[in-house]
């Protein structure tokens, strides 16, 4: 949504009305909340939060797991195990979609080459593309990944899938944002301390969407900083504090 002007009550000037921003929880404020559970994904519906995010990896039988890291908690590598190896409390990727029902699912694909796991044949790249083509359209989702060579495989076995690279760079926005889209990419979902008012409006003359994502440390100023800059959603840890902070600034005086 771009930028409206309204006529205060009283006629005592101008207001304007932000872009809105779209929150994403990955994981929420409860401590004992771990991100990618069951219990995640059920608590970020209930803070009413615009979508989600989750982390995928590809096991050893083509199954995809819903976990960020490359190993279990029992130190089992997650590449090497079957489907049926796994704990009855990780999700499948298909379990968690269905407990996402209604919202924008962010699925980011674990892939990169510094990964100890790396597979160059982009097989997970493959296999999401499958379990999103055999949903028959009932997910909104965004496929994203660090590897830019996941995301173009995607791209090209489903061009109707939205796409978004990762960045944690200290690269220009003019050089990150000719990358994406010269890859056909339209979404770029930089780190919270990369985005300034620079990278916004690289991003913006290119037509180019920005997610932005953010960690365990994010102040609790992020949400305001970044309605206040203009980004099209936030990928948060905290989906409440978000909520709330964006429900007050939804509408801002003109300067």
């Amino acid at each position: 949504m771009g930028l409206q002007t309204f006529t205060k009550p009283g006629g005592g000037g101008r207001w304007r009305s932000v872009r809105r921003m779209l929150i994403f929880g990955h994981g929420t404020e409860d401590p004992h909340n771990l991100i990618n559970s069951r219990a995640s994904f059920l608590l970020v519906r209930e803070t009413g939060a615009d979508g989600v995010e989750l982390d995928v990896r590809l096991c050893a039988d083509g199954s995809l797991a819903v976990i960020h890291d490359t190993h279990l908690p029992d130190g089992r590598p997650v590449a090497e195990l079957r489907a049926c190896d796994l704990p009855d409390s990780l999700l499948q990727l298909h379990e968690a979609l269905d407990l996402c029902r209604g919202m924008i699912v962010n699925v980011e694909l674990k892939n990169h080459p510094r990964d100890v796991d790396f597979d160059p044949e982009e097989r997970l790249a493959e296999r999401a593309v499958e379990i999103l083509g055999e949903r028959q359209g009932r997910d909104e989702e965004i496929v994203s990944s660090f590897g830019m060579g996941c995301i173009d495989r995607v791209r090209r076995l489903d061009p109707s899938i939205k796409t978004a690279h990762l960045v944690l760079s200290r690269r220009s926005p003019m050089e990150l944002v000719d990358e994406a889209t010269s890859h056909g990419h339209q979404v770029i979902h930089p780190y919270l301390d990369m985005v300034t008012e620079e990278f916004v409006s690289t991003a913006r003359a290119a037509a180019v969407e920005v997610n932005v994502w953010t960690g365990m440390d994010e102040p609790a100023s992020t949400t305001g900083r970044l309605i206040d800059l203009g980004v099209d959603a936030m990928i948060t840890p905290y989906p409440e504090r978000a909520m709330r902070l964006k429900k007050n600034q939804h509408r801002r005086p003109m300067l």
